[in-house]
Formats: structure tokens, sequence, C-alpha cells
């Protein structure tokens, strides 16, 4: 990692030299999180299990007990459902010190469960560069139904209905329509050939008519 001139602290929001930082080995970066004008500033209290002398920081919101004695105790503080859960309750994360989420995980699912829709249009703009709420407009444009069958989805997934899928030339990336599960599926068994979609229909109707 290269050398550190700046960092910016997570209590004042400043972007200071990093000298103005305590050294803390703890970190990625080698230095604490808040500046030491901060850190000299805080709040200390007594944890209650090692009987330590501690800053804000080394706590958890209206926790009596530091975090060092809750994660050696095998339990962690959800900072959205403010309750002290097992650890195998938090998701692992490579990002945060002691390697798990802040957030439990039925908080983690709570919130993706609200972003849904948020999230479903973030993807479909990645993954087929659909600017927000072209896939109304095609859903609309559609009648809401799929692109070949003339039918709404009816396939439910974890108790929703799942939405129509996006359809996309896998040559040219170009969005083609919406389509219900099945249909997507289909043409793509069928290789995305008309030729064999054609003779598959043939093959259909010649068997329909005996």
């Amino acid at each position: 990692m290269p050398d550190l001139v700046q960092k910016q602290c997570s209590k004042c929001h400043q972007n200071l030299p990093i000298e103005q930082f305590h050294k803390d080995s703890r970190r990625k970066d080698g230095v604490f999180i808040w500046c030491k004008r901060c850190s000299s500033t805080a709040k200390w209290k007594r944890c209650t299990k090692c009987k330590k002398e501690k800053n804000s920081h080394g706590f958890s919101a209206g926790q009596l007990r530091c975090k060092e004695c809750q994660f050696a105790a095998g339990v962690w503080f959800c900072c959205s459902c403010k309750k002290i859960k097992p650890l195998e309750k938090f998701g692992k994360s490579t990002i945060r010190t002691r390697g798990f989420n802040i957030r439990c995980k039925a908080c983690c699912r709570d919130d993706q469960q609200k972003n849904r829709h948020a999230i479903s249009e973030y993807k479909r703009e990645r993954n087929f560069g659909m600017s927000r709420g072209t896939y109304a407009s095609m859903f609309a444009s559609q009648g809401g139904v799929c692109a070949i069958c003339k039918q709404p989805s009816s396939q439910v997934r974890q108790g929703k209905l799942v939405a129509l899928h996006v359809d996309h030339d896998h040559a040219t990336s170009q969005v083609r329509g919406l389509l219900c599960v099945d249909c997507n599926l289909g043409i793509g068994r069928l290789k995305n050939n008309p030729e064999l979609m054609e003779q598959a229909a043939e093959y259909v109707r010649r068997h329909l008519s005996q």
C-alpha cells in the first residue's frame, strides 16, 4: 500500500495530514479512523467486562461492554435494529476490521426487499445499459405481457411474482424486449436461431395435424 499523505477523519469528515492521526496497527492503513483532535474530545467510559477505559468509538451505541468484549463473547451489535445477536447472524465482510458486517443478515435482507426496485434498476443499467425508467416504458408499451406469448408473468419465487426478463442479443448486447421465463428460456435453448425455431414450429404443427 502506498504511503498515505492525507486521510479523512470519520468523525469530523475533514481531510487532514496523516500526521494528525494516531497510529493503529489493527487498521489496514496503519492509522486510527479519527484524527487526534476528535480522539482527544471523545467521551471515555469504562467497559463493565474488561474494566478498561475506552473512548466512545470502542463501544456500540448504548452498550456497556466494549466491542472487543462483545466479539470475544461471540456476539455483535447490529447498528440497524440496535440488538445484540450471535456472530452467525452477521454476514462476513472483507473491509471490516473484525471480518463481520455491522448490520445483521435480517436487517440487510429487509433493506434489500425495501430497495428491490432500485436494485433491479441498477442491475439492468449495469448489465444491459438500460437507463432508469426504460424497463417501465417497455413494460407499458408491451401492455404488461410477454412479447412472444402475450401472457403476463406467472412464475412465483419466494412468494413474489417474477418480473418479465430483459431479452437481449448476445452478439450485439442490443435489448430486444421483455419476455416471460418460459419464452426467454425457450429461445435460448433453441440457440436464438430463427431457422431452428421455424423447424421446431413446423415439427409441432405436423404432429398436431395427425
